[in-house]
């Protein structure tokens, strides 16, 4: 799960497939003119170039973009509804976005979110594409994603019999008549393609040197349980992997000195009201009782250990606390959580396993690790029990932004 406005930043720093297509200079870096090429020199070129963009000829475009303005309609009216009863703004609901990818399998489309936090409708026809081109075979599918305000992408692969893989992507979005309409399309012959054995499909197009971007890309093909899903969704994505280090450290109700509770305190506030805290209302701190109370809901930490190891200072009766932002929190590499596992181990707690993955590093599997919580008698809220890590995992390192008890 990423932070609205700073992370899924990260996601910020991923090429949207056809986001980067900056300046002439910028393609005239990667581009040999055929004026001055030898023949071969102008092969060789046009080959390493269409790793980064190919031409579309216009009346492909204009297929395309018909057919992309065509699926986004099949779902239009349960779109429109559902921003009429939303108080989020632009961002849908999570169980929108889920509609919105049923309704469109329901009419035969592939599809899923951008987000690969739904399982993907009519998967087997990816399969039977992944099958075709790994016979180097010539085959083609379209798969569609909706990204949570609404927005497409409609990526077509096609495979040639050299196992060569195609990838031309038409990003859409909504106008203000609500009607939808192509903003950009790129294509690119994959740079690097795989398919795993968990089912996460890999791709990325090449980014000449100098150029800030990621063109690196994941989407997951195989269906994960759905009560997995929805475990992931209550427990580990509200807090993920970014700016915090509650899921990158190991600790338990004996142990919590490596936690930072600091800056865990905006995750779990976002969980209460919905929002990340207002740093207007804590220009000196945050107020302890305030923190404590956040904290001792979802931790069973004796409260002299939390003084202590959070820098409480009892003249002004406030924990240090920063807010977050760019310059503090961004991550380079996006990590996403997968609950794989979960096992009721008989005394009210349930540990899940889970698997972290990385869409720049190609890794459906970066690193794992086991969260064990505590449901309330009453079924209404939880507490965090104790994360192990797996040996063996890529855990990137982690920069506090409140360095209290440290």
């Amino acid at each position: 799960m990423r932070l609205k406005g700073v992370v899924m930043c990260v996601t910020a720093v991923s090429l949207i497939l056809g986001g980067c297509r900056d300046t002439a200079k910028q393609k005239a870096d990667v581009t040999v003119s055929a004026d001055t090429a030898e023949p071969e020199e102008q092969e060789a070129a046009e080959e390493e170039n269409s790793y980064y963009e190919m031409k579309i000829p216009a009346d492909e475009a204009q297929v395309l973009s018909e057919a992309a303005v065509q699926a986004a309609k099949s779902y239009k009216d349960l779109l429109l509804q559902a921003q009429k009863n939303s108080s989020k703004g632009d961002v849908l609901s999570m169980d929108t976005v889920a509609a919105l990818v049923k309704k469109m399998g329901s009419q035969g489309y592939v599809a899923l979110d951008k987000r690969n936090r739904e399982n993907m409708e009519n998967y087997q026809l990816v399969e039977k594409f992944l099958a075709s081109q790994e016979q180097k075979e010539q085959a083609a599918i379209t798969v569609y994603r909706i990204h949570d305000d609404g927005g497409m992408d409609k990526t077509d692969f096609t495979s040639d019999n050299t196992g060569a893989v195609t990838v031309t992507v038409t990003i859409l979005d909504w106008n203000k008549k609500q009607e939808p309409y192509v903003t950009d399309m790129v294509r690119y012959k994959a740079w690097k393609w795989e398919y795993t054995k968990k089912g996460y499909l890999f791709f990325e197009r090449f980014i000449p040197d100098g150029m800030e971007a990621d063109g690196t890309d994941a989407i997951r093909v195989l269906p994960l349980d759905e009560e997995l899903r929805k475990m992931c969704e209550e427990y580990i994505e509200p807090i993920g992997y970014e700016a915090n280090n509650l899921f990158l450290v190991e600790w338990d109700e004996e142990n919590f000195q490596q936690v930072n509770f600091n800056d865990l305190y905006d995750f779990l506030y976002r969980i209460d009201q919905g929002s990340l805290p207002d740093s207007s209302r804590y220009p000196n701190g945050i107020g302890g009782s305030e923190f404590e109370d956040l904290i001792e809901k979802y931790f069973s930490v004796p409260l002299e250990q939390l003084r202590q190891q959070a820098g409480y200072n009892s003249q002004t009766d406030t924990y240090p606390w920063t807010q977050i932002a760019g310059s503090n929190s961004a991550v380079w590499t996006e990590m996403d959580p997968e609950v794989v596992d979960a096992r009721d181990n008989g005394d009210g707690t349930i540990t899940m396993t889970v698997d972290v993955v990385s869409p720049q590093l190609r890794s459906d599997k970066l690193f794992t690790h086991h969260v064990t919580v505590r449901r309330a008698d009453d079924e209404d809220g939880f507490l965090y029990v104790s994360n192990t890590l797996e040996p063996g995992g890529q855990v990137l390192p982690y920069t506090p932004r409140t360095a209290a008890g440290q």
